[in-house]
């Protein structure tokens, strides 16, 4: 059973995310740094996905996040759910949020 090590996590009013990785990526980076190393690739693959279907990212999981993509770019309501997926990757049991509900949408 996985124990997160760091007990809280904050995430601010403005949306700070790599703009040239995918959702997937950012949120694979952010959970490479948070979790445990000794922890199973497979797991950590397992959270990610969870994460990613709980908060309705799937459909744009392989979408880069800039707006200087030649594909689409992320909504700001997407935007703002990566963001908080990045810090959710580690189970946080308390959640700080700056400004949580600015920008998103359905």
């Amino acid at each position: 059973m996985y124990v997160p090590l760091l007990q809280q996590a904050y995430l601010t009013s403005k949306d700070i995310c790599n703009e040239m990785l995918t959702v997937q990526e950012n949120i694979y980076i952010s959970a490479m740094l948070k979790l445990p190393s000794p922890m199973a690739m497979k797991q950590r693959m397992n959270i990610i996905d969870q994460i990613m279907a709980d908060l309705g990212l799937q459909h744009c999981a392989s979408r880069q996040v800039g707006q200087y993509s030649k594909s689409k770019c992320l909504t700001r309501g997407e935007r703002r759910r990566l963001v908080l997926a990045m810090e959710l990757v580690m189970r946080p049991r308390l959640l700080y949020l700056d400004d949580a509900t600015s920008g998103l949408d359905g």
